[in-house]
Order: structure tokens, then C-alpha cells, then sequence
């Protein structure tokens, strides 16, 4: 995988290591739908560095969102 997909897979499986105790019910619903979506752009072999970036930020900006 490129470097971007490499660091975006890292961000996954942190935030999946993530515990569900510690969000409200709403932004842990949250997380799990950015998670699943960021998932389909890694998986993705046609995605773009662009689109692996995105997809990292949006991952990153649902953990904030606690």
C-alpha cells in the first residue's frame, strides 16, 4: 500500500481500539459509520492520496467529537 494507505490503516485500527464507554451514544453511532466508510476508501485500490487524506481527516475529526 501507498504511505497514505499505510498511515490511514493505522488510524483505523486505533480508533477501532477506541472504547465505546467513553462516547455518548450518539458520537460513538458516529464513529462507527466514519470507521465503515473509511474502511471502503482503503479498500479501494483506484482511491487517490487525496481521497486516503480525506478520509483520514474526517476519521480523525469523528474522534473529536466524543
Amino acid at each position: 500500500p501507498t504511505a497514505e494507505k499505510a498511515e490511514l490503516k493505522n488510524a483505523i485500527d486505533t480508533y477501532e481500539a477506541y472504547n465505546e464507554a467513553i462516547y455518548v451514544s450518539a458520537s460513538w453511532a458516529n464513529l462507527v459509520e466514519v470507521i465503515a466508510a473509511v474502511k471502503v476508501v482503503y479498500e479501494d485500490v483506484n482511491a487517490t492520496a487525496a481521497d486516503v487524506n480525506a478520509a483520514k481527516a474526517e476519521l480523525e475529526a469523528a474522534t473529536k467529537a466524543e
